[in-house]
């Protein structure tokens, strides 16, 4: 498994905060490959303080592109899903401390600038990040 893996425990120091970094993966994890349980093993091995941070395509506003595209995906023999805002962030952030604005469009993520941004149509996906108590 990663965490026993002798380069991650030679790398990071598990007696510090780390950051976690699922970025662009979750929907490639079938439900049945159980992803809650893959990440709880993953949030469980973090000390308090580290930051979890994650996305999730969502076919919410483009439900035709995203539904193509996670066929596509299927036709190919790889795993694809989409989930809505709510099951992500159920998925991926319950019992941790979100940090605001929350879940959201990944482009709406504290922009930093009054620059128009992407739509919720072209970007189609979810982002999050969470501190751990």
């Amino acid at each position: 498994m990663l965490l026993s893996n002798r380069a991650v425990r030679e790398t990071l120091d598990f007696g510090k905060p780390i950051a976690l970094l699922i970025v662009a993966v979750l929907h490639f994890i079938p439900d049945q490959e159980k992803p809650a349980d893959i990440l709880a093993a993953l949030l469980d091995a973090l000390p308090s303080g580290s930051y979890f941070v994650s996305s999730h395509v969502s076919a919410e506003h483009n439900p035709a592109m995203i539904g193509a595209a996670v066929r596509a995906y299927q036709e190919a023999g790889l795993p694809a899903q989409a989930q809505d805002s709510s099951a992500f962030a159920q998925l991926a952030f319950t019992g941790l401390e979100l940090v605001p604005p929350g879940v959201v469009i990944a482009s709406e993520w504290r922009p930093e600038s009054a620059q128009p941004r992407p739509t919720p149509q072209e970007v189609n996906g979810y982002a999050g990040v969470a501190r751990k108590p």
